[in-house]
């Protein structure tokens, strides 16, 4: 192709492009309940539709064999705190490329890969930058020739944002942990969580490790409570994640941000190798420092400072969860057939630059701080679950009697009148006190004797069991149990014949049997089929004992709602109005 024709098909192309990128620009504003609102745009900025000439539509240019590729400018209609890129590849590319971002008020940032892959693994993910203006340019920077470059982008698409709109009553909350004798933690709700973003139901583990992060993409400066919520928005939103991956953030002040929901020992997701296919989130803590801490790989945009700030939020934070968590910190520790020290950097057990090798340098002084301020705090008191009796399963309803037995590991006496056992229930959100009956001296156990009634519902649950003396925590007292409750009335499916497809004027008969696999007999009164929260059937057989069969009948068009194409139902058996454990199923029905 001639030099002029090759110019005249960019030039009409470059037209196709904004023609397109106006067609494509999708307003994603998304608003969040009174305390914060975060505005957002999502905009694909090429995608399947473009040829492989696309690529230098705006600008591409060589320098000593380097072509550089920049996009059209991006205006936004509001002054945005924060951006990222996502995009698809074409399959088997082998074009390498880095990628990078400015605004009005920055001059070019780079782009950084996330290690953590999101829930969608077509898409690869960029770290936030936290850049703030209300224009954007993306370039593309590769080491091959412009004659050589087929487009490699299945799509790439530009998200920004802004969360800067903080909660009520937030300017103020700052405690500055750094110059506090006590460490102090702000709340999700301090920091303007917007709770309907967050879908992922905690699940816990018992942690041996802490893993140290940077957020690689701004510490922010004036405002870093506002890259909190980005980061939170970025993970929980964007990556799909419904929660923010880190447990803990720090700031450059000392100031500690509650990150993932759930509490102590609730499992992050901060460290998952994606290589080695290891999920290190589970049995570790997330401690990430807001900045960029590599000086080496021209890897930030602005290089931070490791400060006393933040040594002395990062030691005290580790302390207090080592002594509430039970973490040793001294030696190392085996996890997924890796040892590693109590204090781990992610690059430590992940292909990556974080936490950079500002913060990587730190660990060993962290760790030795952190076992100091661990020492003191064990010292006075210091209380451990020896034993319990807890059986891992209860029918729903049920009642037990518990004993509990602690042993006094401080150096203090526990007094009657200030130190009490908490049981937390993780499914009602209940707690229940028991005092103790004596003073407990050093090294002499005790044990909590207490009616444990078991919920209305069967499923999982958690207690947490605590020592408190004056509504303070007793270090190392804590215990998870894990439970399973039971419901007498279970049921197996055995056999239906419900159909895979039907025409729309068919009303074909449904035979569907059970077995009762729990402890009451059924009776034709009390149990009933349900197929999409409606009931369409009693059972049949006037009584059905433990270990027999039962069936129900019932005819397609006795389930409402029922339209053409692909409809999913939702089979159970119900008896008393309460579902029967075991009995639910789904089954998918096409009507033609």
């Amino acid at each position: 192709m001639s030099a002029v024709r090759r110019q005249f098909s960019f030039l009409a192309l470059f037209v196709g492009l904004f023609i397109v990128l106006a067609s494509v620009l999708l307003l994603d504003s998304v608003f969040a309940n009174e305390k914060a609102a975060t505005e957002s745009n999502f905009i694909t900025l090429l995608g399947e539709s473009f040829s492989d000439d696309s690529l230098f539509l705006y600008s591409a240019k060589e320098n000593n064999g380097q072509t550089e590729v920049v996009l059209p400018v991006i205006h936004s209609n509001f002054t945005f705190n924060g951006l990222g890129l996502k995009w698809q590849l074409e399959e088997n590319s082998d074009w390498s490329f880095n990628l990078y971002v400015k605004t009005d008020k920055t001059d070019w940032q780079p782009v950084n890969l996330m290690t953590e892959s999101g829930r969608d693994t077509s898409y690869i993910y960029s770290e936030p930058l936290f850049l703030s203006g209300t224009d954007i340019e993306v370039k593309i920077v590769s080491d091959k020739n412009i004659s050589e470059i087929n487009n490699p982008f299945r799509k790439l698409d530009l998200i920004y944002f802004n969360t800067q709109q903080a909660p009520m009553n937030f300017s103020n909350i700052y405690r500055k942990t750094a110059g506090n004798n006590s460490l102090s933690i702000i709340s999700r709700e301090e920091w303007g969580a917007n709770e309907e973003y967050r879908f992922w139901d905690p699940q816990y583990s018992t942690p041996k490790a802490f893993v140290i992060h940077h957020t690689a993409g701004g510490d922010g400066s004036d405002d870093p409570a506002a890259t909190v919520r980005g980061i939170y928005y970025w993970h929980a939103v964007v990556l799909g994640w419904g929660d923010i991956g880190y447990n803990y953030l720090v700031d450059p002040e000392g100031n500690i941000y509650e990150g993932r929901a759930g509490g102590d020992g609730v499992i992050g997701a901060h460290a998952y190798n994606n290589v080695d296919d290891i999920n290190y989130n589970d049995g570790t803590v997330g401690i990430s420092v807001l900045g960029c801490y590599e000086n080496e790989a021209n890897d930030c945009y602005q290089v931070n400072e490791y400060n006393d700030n933040i040594q002395k939020a990062v030691t005290d934070l580790i302390a207090v969860k080592s002594a509430a968590m039970n973490i040793s910190l001294a030696g190392n520790r085996t996890l997924y057939g890796t040892e590693f020290p109590s204090v781990v950097g992610h690059q430590d057990l992940d292909y990556t630059l974080c936490p950079g090798n500002i913060l990587e340098e730190q660990l060993p002084s962290i760790i030795n701080v952190s076992l100091e301020k661990l020492s003191t705090l064990q010292q006075d008191y210091k209380g451990k679950l020896i034993s319990h009796n807890f059986s891992p399963a209860y029918f729903i309803n049920s009642q037990a009697d518990i004993t509990a037995t602690y042993k006094n590991k401080g150096a203090l006496s526990w007094s009657k009148d200030k130190v009490y056992l908490k049981v937390h229930n993780s499914a009602t959100k209940e707690n229940s006190i028991y005092y103790l009956s004596n003073d407990v001296l050093p090294g002499e156990e005790y044990n909590f004797n207490f009616l444990w009634q078991a919920d209305d519902a069967y499923g999982e649950q958690r207690l947490t069991l605590r020592l408190f003396r004056n509504k303070k925590y007793i270090p190392g007292s804590r215990q998870f149990i894990q439970l399973r409750l039971d419901s007498p009335d279970q049921a197996v499916l055995k056999k239906h014949s419900l159909p895979v497809a039907m025409l729309d004027s068919w009303n074909p008969g449904v035979k569907i049997k059970y077995k009762n696999t729990g402890l009451t007999a059924w009776q034709s009164n009390n149990t009933e089929l349900y197929v999409n929260g409606q009931k369409v059937s009693n059972l049949n057989e006037s009584s059905v004992l433990s270990g027999e069969n039962g069936t129900f009948n019932f005819n397609i068009q006795d389930i409402p709602d029922l339209t053409k194409g692909y409809n999913k139902l939702v089979i159970l058996l119900k008896k008393d109005g309460k579902t029967a454990q075991y009995s639910r199923f789904v089954w998918t029905i096409r009507i033609d």
